[in-house]
């Protein structure tokens, strides 16, 4: 029995048929002259997900997370496998035939598998990665810890790569305060005061560098680094503007999207974890520093930051927490870069907060 392009919304699926090049009569949604191919073909593409899933007794097993196989498979955003126009029928048979099972049967009630790596969240993920670096093993991972990032993460760093020329403009901003010797004197801090702290102040570390490390921490623009350093209303803040002083290699950890098909892949489970611990790198960096948190909190983000840099990279763009739809870069030498100009004195006369309830990650029933 022969299926077709319009039987699917998946990019990996659409491409594989087309490569056929065959046309015909679709036999699960009626297309003529459509790109077309035995469904019988598709089997080894499907396995590797079917093989997450696994048939479930409802009663017995009492799975509110179960559904119907070709609803089962869409299981994580964005993965959009079958067209909207398909309905429940013929996508039960459409996997009968590609799968060799009875249709009844993929109409039934599927779910992962206990274990599987779809029902880990990424944060989950990012917590296993971070109690085994912080609590087991510093330095170099245990072998059995499975996926460390300095195996992949060489061959998956040229996709979210960038390089930054030397017209390229950063920002620093430092708290600025009165002199208290001169009453209502103030004034922007000279250039030498806004780089990267000296090593011997670098007692706790970063997100980043860990201590004794200098790295510099800019914005990619100059409201974005006032709102990093979380100053007060009507307070004062300098900001100097820095620039390179060569072509930078960047890796741009917020372009680390979730896998888009679950189709075409090495491995499932490993292109779900290795995204997942990028996105949540990315999370992890732009979070505010605690002052009050431990050293030990910001090892894990060290580690592969370490990881990124030994692979010839200047450094990292992450997103900003602190303000909507910025960005920022840390660069691991700070003499990469140089101060453009003079430093200002700002003065910060409002700041915007928005909130809203907390809802918890949703918990799985079995």
């Amino acid at each position: 029995m022969n299926c077709c392009v319009k039987c699917f919304r998946d990019p990996v699926l659409i491409a594989f048929i087309r490569k056929q090049h065959r046309t015909g009569i679709c036999d699960f949604c009626g297309s003529r002259r459509a790109s077309i191919v035995g469904a019988e073909l598709l089997k080894l593409i499907f396995k590797p997900l079917v093989d997450e899933f696994e048939q479930v007794d409802v009663k017995h097993a009492q799975i509110s997370i179960a559904s119907p196989l070709a609803d089962a498979l869409e299981w994580m955003p964005p993965w959009k496998i079958f067209a909207k126009t398909l309905g429940s029928r013929a996508k039960a048979r459409l996997l009968g035939a590609i799968l060799s099972l009875p249709p009844k049967s993929c109409a039934s009630k599927w779910a992962p598998q206990i274990g599987s790596i779809l029902l880990q969240a990424n944060q989950a993920i990012w917590w296993s990665f971070t109690e085994h670096i912080k609590k087991e093993r510093r330095f170099l991972l245990a072998k059995s810890f499975d996926d460390d990032p300095k195996d992949w993460l060489p061959e998956f760093l040229p996709t979210i790569a960038f390089a930054i020329p030397r017209t390229s403009g950063f920002y620093r901003a430092r708290v600025t305060h009165k002199d208290a010797n001169q009453f209502d004197c103030i004034a922007p801090l000279p250039p030498e005061e806004m780089g990267a702290p000296p090593s011997h102040k670098i007692t706790k570390g970063s997100r980043a560098n860990p201590p004794g490390i200098p790295y510099l921490y800019t914005a990619e623009d100059e409201a974005t680094a006032v709102a990093e350093v979380k100053p007060q209303i009507n307070s004062f803040v300098t900001t100097a503007k820095f620039v390179p002083k060569k072509k930078l290699r960047i890796a741009d950890v917020t372009k680390v999207e979730q896998v888009q098909s679950p189709f075409g892949l090495n491995s499932i489970a490993k292109d779900i974890i290795r995204c997942d611990l990028l996105r949540c790198l990315n999370a992890e960096l732009s979070e505010p520093i605690d002052q009050e948190g431990e050293a030990i909190d910001y090892v894990p983000c060290q580690y592969v930051v370490e990881v990124i840099r030994d692979c010839g990279f200047d450094g990292v763009r992450y997103r900003s927490a602190m303000r909507k739809g910025g960005f920022n870069m840390v660069f691991f030498r700070p003499e990469d870069l140089k101060i453009r100009g003079k430093t200002n004195l700002q003065t910060v006369r409002n700041m915007t907060f928005s909130y809203e309830i907390y809802k918890p990650p949703r918990e799985l029933s079995f």
